[in-house]
């Protein structure tokens, strides 16, 4: 992963953090969230 995307992450899972925080964070529903961010910074990769 290059910087670029570990900053999208970061800042997608920010804006989660701030969903979590107010209701009790559940693993699937987060990892429901964080795989499809991961998948497509993985296929934006491929198509530099």
């Amino acid at each position: 992963m290059s910087v670029h995307d570990e900053d999208v992450l970061r800042q997608e899972l920010a804006a989660y953090k701030i969903h979590y925080l107010i209701k009790p964070i559940i693993l699937e529903e987060f990892l429901k969230v964080v795989i499809p961010i991961c998948q497509s910074l993985q296929f934006g990769n491929q198509s530099y």
